[in-house]
């Protein structure tokens, strides 16, 4: 998703925020949502690029935003920097209805943006924290059609988390990948993207900073 013209933008925004002690949690797989969110009075800017693997190509930028709005809420601007498709930027939310603590089930609902087609769809799941893994399951309505989705991520190394995930529907993807948290406010994530109907393998990079809103003196 072709951002270029709004980087300076967004490196002008961050000027205006001050950096938290720690990163906020990612909330989200390669593809699908988490029922996490990144906390109140959090940030979270991220570049994703995608591209073909054979032959190797970036095909789409995306500048994706997230603010944390209290404990459970999320909101955000998801902006495609490319010259296709339209449109060029879309609103997404995340509501946690129960939060992921360790060893149970927490949930979200919201609106999310959806592969390189740049659509917008209402997504309702579930994550279940079980120890030395975690699972994703829900559902999304995208393209006219209800979708199944499903996920998985662990930690196997400091920083290193690796993860897979799924949404049903022909034109749509499957995909596997990898986080690293490198250092307390940047991650970068990669994976591989598979078609659902087959075709060529894609590939994602998303680079994310992140940290707390400056506090306001009164």
């Amino acid at each position: 998703m072709t951002r270029v013209q709004l980087l300076p933008a967004a490196c002008a925004l961050g000027a205006f925020l001050a950096a938290g002690p720690a990163f906020p949690a990612a909330t989200g797989l390669l593809l699908i949502p988490t029922a996490d969110t990144i906390g109140a009075k959090e940030y979270q800017l991220q570049l994703e690029i995608d591209g073909s693997t054979s032959p190797s190509a970036v095909q789409y930028w995306f500048l994706d935003t997230e603010a944390g709005l209290g404990e459970k809420w999320e909101l955000g601007v998801d902006i495609n920097l490319a010259l296709r498709p339209r449109p060029r930027v879309l609103a997404n939310f995340k509501y946690a209805f129960a939060s992921v603590d360790p060893g149970r089930f927490g949930g979200a609902v919201g609106i999310d943006t959806w592969d390189e087609r740049f659509a917008s769809g209402p997504y309702v799941l579930g994550t279940a924290d079980l120890g030395p893994i975690r699972l994703t399951t829900g559902g999304t309505y995208l393209f006219g059609a209800g979708r199944l989705m499903a996920g998985i991520d662990t930690g196997f190394r400091h920083r290193l988390t690796w993860m897979a995930d799924y949404v049903s529907g022909n034109g749509l993807f499957s995909s596997v990948g990898v986080n690293y948290s490198a250092g307390r406010h940047f991650q970068v994530q990669a994976g591989l993207i598979f078609p659902n109907n087959g075709g060529g393998t894609l590939f994602t990079v998303q680079l994310a900073w992140g940290g707390k809103f400056a506090e306001i003196p009164r």
